[in-house]
């Protein structure tokens, strides 16, 4: 296994999210609310996006998709891109992440197969955890950019609040800690559609953002 070691501190929040801004102003046209990753990875940098059955297994279950070490093609597994929408954008911009974050990296790796690539890619990923939870978040500020994400936050966090209201009228109490809790509730699902990403990653995202606790 090569040595990446010296790159584990390359990387951190601000920087991730430095080349995550960088990288939408670069493609204008697709980067508007829900981030269209598939048209900016498949026409804009023309890689290949290819559904394979049975990748996850052939993986063991430890990933979802698969960058070729040329950058040519993403190897998808084709049950995640047919029936799990937002986790297959997520996975897409996890994988953008690895070439924009690491192309050294991929560069030193030596594979020519999917076959030769599962032992590499194992073995870094338990050696070098850093390594795909840079790529995620790298992913969660492409399709949840901090900009937009501030810009309409305090909108339908208002909204929420409103709809809870109307929902449930017993919280009649703005420091009520259930009504709170349901307004974050109906809030993080409400972003979530709006960026077309799971809960799980829009929570993330406010969290980071300091927006929720």
């Amino acid at each position: 296994m090569i040595n990446i070691i010296e790159y584990a501190d390359l990387w951190n929040d601000e920087k991730i999210n430095f080349k995550a801004q960088e990288f939408l102003k670069a493609h204008p046209k697709y980067n508007k609310i829900p981030v269209d990753i598939e048209a900016i990875i498949g026409i804009d940098l023309e890689i290949d996006i290819i559904p394979l059955p049975g990748l996850k297994k052939l993986f063991d279950g430890a990933v979802d998709a698969h960058l070729s070490a040329d950058f040519s093609s993403i190897y998808v597994d084709e049950f995640i891109s047919d029936k799990r929408e937002t986790r297959y954008r997520f996975t897409l911009a996890h994988e953008i992440g690895h070439k924009i974050l690491r192309p050294e990296i991929y560069q030193m790796l030596n594979y020519d197969s999917l076959d030769t690539a599962k032992s590499i890619i194992l073995e870094l990923n338990k050696s070098y955890p850093f390594f795909e939870k840079q790529a995620d978040e790298f992913s969660g500020r492409i399709l949840v950019s901090q900009r937009e994400l501030l810009y309409v936050f305090n909108k339908y966090q208002k909204m929420s609040e409103k709809q809870v209201l109307e929902e449930i009228p017993e919280y009649d109490l703005i420091n009520n800690i259930e009504y709170r809790e349901a307004v974050k509730i109906k809030l993080i699902s409400t972003l979530a559609k709006c960026f077309n990403v799971s809960p799980e990653a829009m929570t993330i995202r406010l969290k980071k953002e300091q927006l929720i606790l």
